[in-house]
């Protein structure tokens, strides 16, 4: 999702502990199903797909990221590059549970919550890199915030090291009606590179939705936990480094675009009122077309690409209306024939 840049108000938070590095409970590779529950304070999930090049430092970070005893569990979704390498040197430290097939960022989180027993659950992107004691502080302000259900860093995000992370509105919020403002807390979303949530509220709420295979899955989530009655918070104390889509390289830029605006409309489908779906459709069709349209026409190489991520977007919408228009036919056949049969009936 696409974070905001708005300024934060900066809770007060408890001084970092000075002791030394984490202290980490030992696991052993395997089977998830396999093992079984164990309690903890915090649990870390870490969903990796060629994670290569950024799980190993990911991983150094997080241990001094935290002085608390934590249970670190990485789910590799059938990688098919030397991440599962990279996380020999971490021994015992880290439970790996390599899966033969991709089952989606979202499932597979939901996967390792069902085996860990923790107060707190860290869902942690293989690229994010989290400051000192910074999981202490997001740790900190969920014992001493009740009310708050999620918690996350201000993200530095790219190569550049854009800070976002997080947004104060959902994507085309002018469309909703005025309730969705009396949401609590001033936070609508929260990126989720990094989120620590509250294990018993993320088990209530179902963990994430699967449908949502990838991308917009933090969307639906932050939602869910502002709907049960919970606000979401983001520390500008607390930066961590987000290198960001390093699973997409070797994916069209065409590619990419279509895939995350497609989750995004079925996000829509799932959680706005139907007028606001109309409305959005045709702003967006109009807007991206034009864009398209503009930067098709540049003979530069970014306007190329910023192009094909426009048809991608493009393709999206219209594979969304055509889904809905098939199903609508499908329901006005079924009605058709359900009226047919009872007219049957009668004459008979």
């Amino acid at each position: 999702m696409r974070a905001g840049k708005h300024k934060i108000h900066r809770p007060h938070l408890p001084g970092i502990s000075s002791r030394g590095p984490a202290s980490i409970n030992v696991f052993h590779r395997g089977n998830l199903g396999a093992l079984r529950k164990r309690d903890s304070m915090l649990a870390v999930s870490i969903v990796t797909f060629r994670s290569g090049q950024v799980i190993g430092q990911c991983l150094k970070k997080l241990f001094a990221a935290t002085s608390r005893p934590i249970e670190i569990i990485v789910f590799d979704n059938a990688s098919d590059d030397d991440t599962l390498a990279h996380l020999t040197p971490f021994g015992n430290a880290v439970r790996v549970t390599p899966h033969r097939s991709n089952v989606g960022f979202g499932c597979a989180h939901n996967r390792v919550l069902a085996q860990v027993n923790s107060e707190y659950f860290l869902f942690l992107n293989p690229d994010v890199e989290l400051p000192p004691g910074g999981l202490d502080r997001l740790v900190g302000h969920l014992e001493e915030n009740p009310g708050c259900g999620a918690v996350a860093p201000l993200l530095a995000n790219g190569l550049h090291g854009e800070l976002g992370g997080f947004a104060r509105s959902y994507p085309g919020q002018f469309c909703l009606p005025r309730s969705w403002r009396s949401l609590p807390g001033e936070i609508a979303t929260l990126q989720g590179a990094c989120v620590l949530v509250r294990s018993s509220l993320l088990r209530s709420l179902g963990g994430f939705d699967e449908r949502f295979f990838l991308y917009a899955e933090d969307l639906d989530l932050s939602l869910q936990i502002r709907r049960a009655g919970y606000s979401l918070a983001c520390l500008t104390t607390v930066v961590a480094r987000h290198l960001s889509g390093h699973s997409e390289s070797g994916c069209s830029s065409l590619s990419v675009a279509h895939r995350k605006h497609a989750a995004l409309l079925k996000f829509y489908d799932k959680n706005y009122p139907r007028e606001a779906i109309f409305w959005l459709l045709a702003r967006d069709l109009l807007r991206f077309t034009f864009r398209w349209v503009v930067h098709y026409l540049s003979p530069s190489r970014a306007s190329s690409e910023k192009a094909s991520e426009y048809r991608g977007r493009i393709q999206a919408l219209w594979e969304y209306v055509g889904s809905k228009i098939s199903a609508d036919e499908h329901l006005l056949v079924g009605a058709s024939r359900g009226s047919s049969s009872r007219q049957g009936q009668s004459l008979g």
